[in-house]
């Protein structure tokens, strides 16, 4: 089955539940309609995945916000903490631009997310910044 079609069923399956719960007059559907939405919320770990993704090829902050669907604010946070831990450096590129790049530590702990994602297969969601890097050169 495609990802897309993945993506698809699983945003019917949320929709159906959603519709489910407000038919059924659940006494509290707002509540565990949150609940469901906060668990496909991405936790710290998975932006960090995707930023040490994107940081391969060498992302530019405008392409972290982006591509790993940030605010400025949220995305000032991840870089500095991870430049902070040593995963991510920054180089400015012939034209001035400041780009962050992985480190030989940022590689490592990029390997060790992918083996877990690779691990738990289908449980989580991918999000486009991970799909597309997914097969990279790590």
């Amino acid at each position: 089955m495609g990802d897309a079609l993945k993506k698809i069923l699983q945003t019917q399956a949320l929709c159906s539940l959603v519709h489910i719960l407000v038919l059924s007059k659940c006494p509290h559907p707002a509540s565990v309609t949150m609940m469901v939405v906060e668990r496909l919320r991405r936790d710290a770990t998975k932006v960090i995945y995707e930023i040490l993704t994107l940081g391969l090829d060498g992302a530019s902050k405008t392409h972290i916000i982006y591509k790993a669907n940030l605010s400025f604010q949220l995305a000032e946070k991840y870089t500095f903490f991870l430049i902070k831990k040593g995963l991510l450096k920054t180089e400015k590129d012939p034209e001035g631009l400041t780009r962050y790049w992985l480190t030989e530590r940022g590689i490592r702990l990029l390997k060790l997310l992918r083996d877990v994602e690779q691990e738990l297969g289908d449980f989580f969601i991918r999000s486009p910044s991970s799909e597309t890097a997914s097969h990279g050169p790590i």
